[in-house]
């Protein structure tokens, strides 16, 4: 099992709110990815994930948040924001309320270092397609969450490095 997890959120069903599905298939194939960074596709849950985490260092996960800016602009939250964002609402958890709510029932899941990268969206409408805005903005998403990842990779082995 590799360390570092990228983990996407949502329903490719539903237009932009499918936008981490997108994300997700083009960063399984990049050759940029760091050798320390599994990707996988979540669906729509993250808590019937939960059995990814264990383990792990750190987890990315992708997600869209609905109107929280520009369509297409990543609004990255690394571990302490995560964790000081989340709320407790049990009639309808975000991702951030999920990652907390796992944190607190999973004691395994305590000490991985949870981030978001949620990518803001105007809306989720049945059908595949991305909006013609998320769709030519992809290459710049895929390629700040990628930049993300790959600032965890070297910190992480600055890190583990003697000396």
């Amino acid at each position: 099992m590799k360390p570092n997890l990228i983990l996407g959120l949502g329903n490719p069903l539903m237009g932009d709110d499918g936008i981490a599905w997108h994300v997700i298939e083009r960063l399984r194939i990049d050759p940029r990815m760091p050798a320390d960074t599994e990707v996988l596709w979540g669906g729509a849950d993250l808590l019937r994930n939960s059995s990814h985490f264990a383990g792990r260092k750190r987890v990315l996960v992708v997600d869209a948040m609905l109107e929280v800016g520009e369509p297409g602009r990543v609004h990255l939250l690394d571990h302490e924001s995560v964790a000081a964002e989340g709320r407790q609402n049990a009639h309808h958890l975000s991702a951030l309320d999920a990652i907390e709510l796992l944190r607190i029932a999973l004691p395994d899941l305590r000490n991985v270092q949870f981030a978001l990268a949620g990518i803001a969206v105007e809306s989720a409408r049945v059908g595949e397609e991305l909006s013609p805005q998320l769709s030519a903005r992809l290459p710049e998403i895929c390629a700040r969450i990628l930049s993300a990842c790959q600032q965890i990779s070297s910190v992480a082995a600055r890190r583990n490095s003697p000396g």
